[in-house]
């Protein structure tokens, strides 16, 4: 394989409307105040919206030319971008402001779509997207008054998974998307043309969107492609970073129907887990089953563990292979029936492993169990809690050597960490002001080299993609630096 066609580590992403949507899954069957404002009482109705003052998307649907998809044209204007290499990391300019999308006049066209924050190009296209599926649901549909939906046509929702750019610029852009069109009747639908049906009733789609920036805070959906069909068409010029709606990583794992598989050869070769999804997932219905929670496993040839359980019957525990992948031994880290989540990994220097647990969830707060081992699992050591008074949740934690480890926890008001530097005895607090109103969502330190970072997210939105503030610290995490927005 290739470097221009080598897949990256998928994040599961739910962008889903980002720019407009107040929620990350976008109903139609409900009100909806993403593409649509409502009048106060009193106030005239203009020409498109309905009496109750709701915009009339398939009237306006009915009037607009579906753009073109899925042809040539469509990939040869993609072809003409300046490609973004596989490692790029996108620095945005901050030029524009946010600003509330609902107090915008709305676009007659319904292919443009308003952007709270125009510099973050990437998420115009999930609603780009969804505009593009809504033109076939409501395809036989006059008003929003009187839906007349076949069955074939019926989805519930749409969901942009992950999404990142491939090519050109906010002006004009190619972003590859990882696609679930939700509960389409499996025995009848045309949405099998753009993607392949899973066991979850969901059509799993891999599509790159061409678009282009109409006005400041608008940006209009030029042309859809099959992200495949892109890639073949410029192997020896793109590199880009495939968005894929079943999730693999090439050199680490996979999830295919019932069977957690594990490669250690970049995906040449794949190994099965001993280990069923209901121990994996349990009855966790937030989960999709195609992609383990980051933080959960540590693959690598002489040392692979994957972390489950924490339910009913099921103590938390780490199936491990020191053989890469011929044989695995089960053993039981901690035996308590509410674990909402819990981290394994393996000290940056190598010198064990760790289990942290996040038990007896509460509103907006929970304990932790911290242990680690010395012996892969053989025997652990009870470590002090990370906080004793439960007043946080964690998003992430890290080891980086057998002395520093950091937790990036929630706080909703300041961007918080605890951290240690005696192995996980002592544990004092870092708080810093967020960089922005809401920016507050702080996700798992890493280090590079003797650099440690962190990212800084929005509160409500899925980890580790779309926009993001980068945080960089050269003294062991003792001060930090922000080096503006990127998008990942």
């Amino acid at each position: 394989m290739s470097k221009y066609r080598k897949m990256a580590g998928v994040i599961a992403l739910c962008v889903c409307a980002a720019v407009l949507c107040t929620g990350c899954r976008y109903q139609f069957f409900e009100q909806i105040p993403v593409i649509g404002k409502l009048f106060k009482d009193g106030q005239d109705v203009k020409p498109g919206y309905t009496d109750s003052g709701q915009y009339d998307l398939p009237a306006a649907l009915k009037k607009a030319k579906r753009p073109e998809s899925f042809n040539e044209n469509v990939i040869n204007k993609i072809k003409k971008l300046t490609p973004l290499e596989e490692s790029d990391v996108i620095v945005t300019e901050d030029r524009y402001e946010s600003k509330d999308v609902q107090s915008m006049e709305i676009p007659k066209n319904p292919y443009e779509v308003l952007a709270a924050d125009p510099d973050d190009y990437a998420a115009a296209a999930a609603t780009m997207l969804e505009r593009y599926f809504a033109s076939y649901l409501y395809e036989d549909t006059e008003t929003i008054d009187e839906p007349n939906i076949p069955k074939e046509k019926y989805y519930s929702y749409i969901e942009v998974q992950w999404s990142r750019p491939l090519a050109g610029s906010r002006e004009e852009f190619a972003v590859a998307a990882a696609v679930k069109i939700h509960d389409v009747n499996p025995e009848d639908t045309i949405y099998t043309e753009f993607g392949e049906i899973g066991n979850d009733n969901a059509i799993h789609c891999n599509l790159t969107v061409y678009g282009e920036q109409a006005k400041d805070y608008t940006f209009n959906l030029k042309g859809i492609a099959q992200t495949e069909d892109v890639l073949n068409a410029i192997e020896e010029k793109f590199q880009p970073v495939r968005a894929e709606a079943t999730p693999v990583s090439p050199d680490r794992y996979k999830i295919e129907g019932e069977t957690l598989s594990i490669s250690y050869d970049n995906g040449g070769t794949w190994k099965s887990v001993p280990i069923t999804m209901d121990q994996l997932f349990g009855e966790d219905t937030q989960t999709d089953r195609i992609s383990l929670l980051s933080g959960s496993y540590y693959i690598a040839p002489d040392k692979t563990f994957f972390v489950y359980g924490g339910r009913e019957k099921m103590p938390v525990t780490m199936i491990v292979s020191e053989d890469a992948g011929e044989t695995w031994t089960n053993k039981e880290v901690l035996d308590h029936p509410g674990v909402r989540r819990s981290y394994a990994g393996m000290s940056g220097d190598g010198s064990f492993i760790y289990a942290l647990m996040c038990v007896d969830k509460t509103m907006g707060s929970e304990a932790t169990v911290l242990s680690v081992s010395t012996d892969m699992g053989n025997t652990w050591t009870a470590k002090k809690p990370i906080d004793d008074f439960m007043t946080f949740l964690v998003n992430g934690f890290t080891f980086f050597d057998s002395m520093n480890g950091m937790a990036a926890v929630t706080d909703h008001e300041m961007l918080d960490f605890k951290r240690t530097k005696d192995g996980g005895n002592t544990w004092e607090e870092v708080r810093m002001d967020p960089p922005a109103e809401g920016w507050t969502m702080v996700y798992a330190p890493q280090k590079e080299n003797d650099t440690w970072i962190f990212y800084v997210g929005q509160d409500g939105y899925e980890e580790m993609a779309g926009v993001l503030y980068k945080y960089i610290s050269t003294d062991m995490g003792e001060t930090w630096e922000n080096t503006g927005r990127v998008i990942l």
